[in-house]
């Protein structure tokens, strides 16, 4: 079932629990309490149940006739994936010791290929969830030999939502992680994250144990074969990065802040086009990849004014597992300085390439044969 967190007579935000109404579930129906009179109202029609979609708004009959309306957020994970999957793609979940549950989508290694020793776990970046890792990169890498799983952090895609303004933090976020490395895999994999997700990644490498899938120690992250940083945030997070767009390119400075601090990656093409692909990419693929970043977030994925209290992200331990960074010239959100920023912590290089860097963009296939090549030597 999910849960009712805002109630007025105009539109509420779905984040923000109502100060006006007391809202608790009353014989399977919702209910809510007008705190001014005390009254209590059935609200009926939400017909809510699990796996049911998640809402922002809803109108609905209230009291005497008057129209209100209803932020409606589901707890339950989705049964289905947001995107359609591949051919050798399938859907599972991954259950937490909290008992909120991951979305996780599988793609093993090609029959007519040479399994490799280890295996890829892709970790997407805000907007985005597990789906974004179908189209190019898991069947790229699945064709060479690679066992392939793609995980949706909590609130986002078809995984759980916690009851939280926002879906959690980069600890918490990493703690999944690490539960569902200790769980899954029989083998430390290496990890491949875009964007926020590098940034939970960094926060998993400094807390990397010496041990691999058996530390058990809390706050303790399993030792990965290795990292691959796709174009990520930095360790000191966006922030230095949107002064810097700031003074050299004020319109994308706005754009990108409408894009994401008012969502308008998902309802603006324009908007859409500019902060997440190349310049010529064909109008139908624009709309279907909208459409599901639309979709992805069901909560934010971090609380940004929490978030800055905890950076930069605290060095990594010696002996940390090889790290590849990757960085597009022509990206839209991460610039050069914030990629060099990110491969001086890891004490990595940097592989620089022109176009965007996006998991549903296919990445060149050199730039996907050099991670090969690089991982075999982590493997």
């Amino acid at each position: 079932m999910g849960s009712l967190v805002g109630i007025s007579g105009s539109c509420v935000s779905c984040r923000v629990p109502s100060e006006v109404c007391y809202l608790p579930i009353r014989n399977g129906n919702w209910a809510f309490r007008d705190r001014s009179s005390s009254r209590k109202f059935q609200l009926v029609d939400l017909k809510l149940g699990s796996g049911s979609k998640f809402l922002r708004q809803q109108r609905i009959e209230g009291p005497n006739g008057r129209r209100i309306f209803a932020a409606i957020q589901t707890t339950d994970a989705l049964k289905e994936p947001l995107a359609e999957l591949k051919s050798g793609q399938f859907h599972e979940f991954h259950e937490l010791p909290s008992g909120m549950k991951l979305e996780v989508i599988v793609q093993t290694a090609g029959r007519d290929s040479r399994k490799k020793t280890f295996p890829l776990l892709f970790v997407h970046g805000s907007s985005h969830a597990a789906w974004c890792w179908t189209y190019h990169w898991m069947p790229f890498f699945s064709a060479r030999g690679y066992d392939c799983y793609a995980v949706s952090l909590l609130g986002q895609g078809a995984s759980d939502v916690p009851q939280a303004a926002v879906a959690g933090s980069l600890d918490s976020h990493a703690k999944d992680i690490a539960h569902l490395i200790r769980s899954k895999f029989t083998a430390p994999p290496v990890i491949i994250a875009h964007s926020f997700g590098g940034l939970v990644m960094q926060w998993f490498l400094s807390n990397t144990g010496r041990n691999s899938t058996s530390e058990e120690s809390d706050g303790i992250c399993p030792r990965p074969a290795g990292v691959v940083l796709a174009c990520s945030s930095p360790p000191s997070g966006n922030g230095p990065m949107v002064t810097r767009f700031m003074k050299r390119d004020l319109i994308a400075s706005i754009k990108i802040t409408l894009g994401f601090a008012a969502k308008m990656v998902g309802s603006s093409r324009s908007i859409c086009r500019d902060c997440f692909f190349s310049a010529d990419i064909p109008e139908s693929e624009l709309k279907e990849y909208q459409e599901l970043v639309k979709r992805s977030s069901r909560l934010p994925i971090l609380d940004v004014r929490a978030l800055n209290k905890s950076l930069p992200v605290p060095p990594p331990p010696e002996g940390i597992p090889p790290v590849l960074v990757l960085h597009a010239e022509n990206d839209y959100l991460v610039d050069a300085e914030g990629s060099q920023e990110t491969a001086e912590w890891t004490l990595s290089d940097i592989v620089k390439w022109a176009e965007v860097c996006l998991p549903f963009c296919a990445p060149p296939k050199w730039v996907g044969m050099l991670m090969i090549v690089v991982l075999s030597v982590a493997g």
